[in-house]
């Protein structure tokens, strides 16, 4: 698919690098990719932050996906954030175990 191709040959780069890349599970339904910058934003610089979206209902699935541009940003929001409920569900984020080969 060119367009998968695309933008993977523009965010492997970002993705290897010593960015921290970050799931982000358990997210409320009314969620968007701004609510989860604003979430994550004060602990560092932000690649990237995205809520997945089931492109049938257009509705939030319940996890996101969050990048830093480094590690120590990524430890501070799993340590600030993990855990702590927002309008009913308990975050869980987790670092990404493996990135793109």
């Amino acid at each position: 698919n060119a367009f998968i191709n695309h933008y993977s040959a523009i965010l492997t780069p970002i993705i290897k690098s010593k960015c921290a890349n970050l799931w982000v599970f358990r997210t409320p339904e009314e969620f968007t990719d701004r609510d989860l910058n604003d979430l994550f934003f004060p602990y560092g610089n932000l690649l990237a932050a995205k809520i997945n979206i089931d492109k049938e209902t257009g509705k939030s699935k319940g996890y996101g996906f969050v990048s830093y541009d480094a590690n120590e940003s990524a430890e501070a929001a799993i340590s600030a954030l993990n855990g702590v409920y927002i309008n009913g569900k308990r975050l869980k984020i987790e670092r990404k175990k493996k990135d793109f080969d």
